[in-house]
């Protein structure tokens, strides 16, 4: 069997979309991996989540500093160096930059098969004003993202709107990228069934700020209330990870708490048994030109089987065309178009669920990948 060595600066049971995205990737994977990370304590953490399959973890432990950052990319090629006989590959996680660089640096010393995967579009901010620091960072991601274009010997990334962002014309790097969608860990649905709720329920989960809020379906569901004062009997909307002061605010002003409930942040299997016991779900894609963002949330909703309530901007986006091709409920955001689009679920509130989305299944995204590192390894032997 061909093993891995998958460098990320991210991963279990660190609870950020990234170290999520490379566990169902190795969890589902036929081949064997290693995992070279980071010990971070500042950030949430599941220690429920674990791979059922044989997974070796490593982990430097190490501050956030910068430096210790720099000596982490270090001691990643370091490790390489004392295992190399053990790996066929290696695969990094962009996001942080942190983790592609290790890729760069044992690719130009060993000339290993390098796998390199993209779970955003590099050196992109769309949710809010970033600093001159921040912009300075997003340009070295984009100069380093460029330069990996170049060395990797396969690149995967999440949508082909990305794919086509990334690498535009240039036929080199097309040649040797692939989309490899984001997934849902089809087992942890299993045993979940729909829960009858007296109102319609629907759910949310992550932050809400800056330019991805919710203003527009505070604004519709206070003109419904304007209209019929029941409407705050007949709807509740859970906010898992809240919202910020500015939403919060006028929640408050327009006298919404009763509809929109405000939770903490929940364990990744608990989500998503929340979700699949939620009539509806809630997803608020950024309203800008070209939105070519997939959030890996997106994904988990796909495997409740649940219906996604989609407010979208006007313009083309990722998130709309997944919406659109496995018949979710796709609104304008807009007031007006939202408010008639609840009026319309509260009226007819047995919405079907969804199963179009098989596809997104992560066994299948992870045979997918399979498929791909294998093919690369054949022709470099």
């Amino acid at each position: 069997m061909k093993k891995g060595l998958y460098i990320t600066y991210f991963y279990l049971p660190i609870l950020v979309p990234r170290s999520i995205i490379g566990y169902k990737h190795l969890e589902n994977s036929k081949l064997e991996f290693d995992v070279y990370t980071k010990k971070v304590t500042n950030r949430r953490q599941d220690s429920k989540l674990k791979h059922q399959k044989s997974v070796k973890i490593y982990r430097d432990d190490l501050s956030d500093s910068l430096v210790d950052k720099i000596k982490w990319i270090f001691l990643a090629k370091k490790f390489f160096i004392n295992h190399q006989d053990e790996y066929d590959f290696v695969m990094t996680s962009f996001m942080p930059i942190y983790s592609l660089i290790p890729g760069l640096l044992i690719k130009k010393s060993f000339n290993i098969p390098w796998v390199s995967y993209y779970s955003d579009p590099p050196g992109l901010n769309i949710n809010h004003q970033v600093s001159l620091a921040k912009r300075f960072f997003n340009y070295l991601e984009r100069k380093f993202a460029k330069i990996s274009y170049d060395k990797a010997d396969l690149l995967f990334f999440t949508n082909q709107e990305q794919l086509d962002f990334c690498l535009g014309d240039n036929k080199i790097w097309r040649a040797k990228a692939k989309v490899l969608p984001h997934s849902y860990e089809a087992k942890f649905y299993s045993k979940q069934t729909k829960v009858q709720h007296q109102k319609l329920t629907c759910a949310h989960f992550g932050r809400l700020y800056g330019k991805r809020n919710i203003n527009n379906l505070i604004e519709a569901i206070s003109q419904i209330a304007i209209q019929d004062k029941t409407i705050l009997n007949k709807i509740e909307i859970k906010l898992y990870g809240g919202v910020d002061d500015e939403q919060m605010a006028l929640i408050k002003k327009l006298d919404l708490e009763k509809v929109f409930i405000i939770k903490d942040f929940v364990d990744y299997k608990i989500s998503l048994q929340e979700m699949t016991s939620s009539d509806l779900l809630l997803l608020v894609d950024v309203d800008q030109p070209n939105n070519i963002f997939y959030p890996s949330k997106l994904a988990d909703y796909f495997g409740s089987k649940r219906p996604i309530f989609g407010i979208v901007g006007a313009g083309k986006s990722t998130v709309k065309r997944l919406l659109k091709e496995t018949n979710q409920i796709i609104v304008d955001n807009d007031s007006i178009a939202i408010k008639q689009a609840i009026l319309q679920l509260i009226n007819n509130s047995k919405s079907k669920s969804n199963n179009k989305a098989s596809q997104y299944d992560s066994r299948k995204i992870s045979q997918l990948m399979d498929k791909n590192i294998i093919k690369l390894l054949e022709q470099n032997e």
